[in-house]
């Protein structure tokens, strides 16, 4: 159990950073027991500890506010452990590179209502919170709707529900339910396939297309997870095969996003496909 008790009742920086990355590896040990296969994953991202940052992932990364990260394992282990799942599954689901033409706001609320969806379906005692309790209907609803919970389809669903009369503070609020993670840095750059665009295979280029959220100077909302801003470092944002990134497909009435995975890191890919086994295996 952390506790913020000290000697002389105040509590340093570097002790409250030492504390939330004590909980983080008591978060990683705790799901490692249900999910063994998820250890690469896990291990592909590097704790990045920021004060006042929000928790965000950028494929390389898991950003945090230490006292809030500290503080949410030390107040409820499993809304921390849900947090930690919910951010990696974005990463194992390619969920980080939102192709061209894709809106904002559905695509972050689709991301965000698939991995809680997933992890319902794992149902580790890990992960069990009442919120996540009380937002399970709203899930089913959603698979009613969309036939299948991915990201692609639970987009076409939420486009379907604003073309029916859906305002997007109606969808915004829909989201709130299922928000745990800054999606910003998602947007603040735009991944462009391969030397057609860029000239580089791979190359994550900014200011090209359409973005959401201007890559800017850190601050403390973190948008830019503390990194990004040139053009070198934008890299971090990229899977690491050296291949483009697959980011746009056809599908009846639009386009939306879809990736191949064999543009995915391979320790994603790894995870990602035992997991499709799990999640099959808890259906029938």
């Amino acid at each position: 159990m952390l506790s913020f008790a000290a000697k002389g009742g105040a509590v340093h920086e570097s002790e409250i950073e030492a504390l939330a990355l004590d909980a983080l590896g008591l978060v990683r040990n705790e799901l490692l027991v249900s999910l063994r296969f998820m250890s690469a994953a896990f291990a592909r991202l590097a704790p990045l500890p920021i004060p006042g940052a929000t928790l965000a992932t950028d494929g390389a990364h898991l950003r945090f506010d230490p006292v809030t990260w500290a503080r949410t394992y030390a107040n409820d282990p499993a809304e921390a452990s849900r947090a930690y799942l919910h951010t990696v599954l974005h990463n194992v689901f390619l969920h980080l590179y939102p192709g061209a033409g894709i809106d904002p706001l559905l695509w972050d609320i689709a991301c965000d209502m698939v991995v809680e969806s997933v992890i319902d379906q794992l149902d580790l005692p890990a992960t069990r919170t009442a919120q996540a309790a009380a937002s399970r209907p709203e899930l089913e609803r959603m698979a009613e709707e969309a036939g299948l919970m991915t990201a692609e389809r639970v987009y076409a669903a939420l486009r379907d529900r604003r073309a029916a009369g859906a305002t997007d503070d109606e969808l915004a609020r829909l989201g709130a339910r299922f928000h745990v993670d800054d999606h910003r840095p998602w947007h603040a750059v735009v991944i462009v396939e391969g030397e057609e665009a860029s000239g580089k295979t791979g190359e994550a280029t900014e200011g090209e297309g359409r973005t959401s959220a201007p890559a800017a100077k850190a601050d403390t909302s973190g948008t830019d997870m503390g990194f990004l801003g040139s053009r070198e470092s934008t890299s971090a944002l990229m899977p690491s095969t050296g291949r483009g990134v697959r980011s746009s497909v056809s599908m009846a009435g639009g386009s939306a996003y879809s990736h191949g995975l064999e543009s995915a890191s391979p320790f994603f890919t790894a995870s990602l496909n035992i997991l499709w086994s799990v999640t099959d295996m808890s259906r029938t």
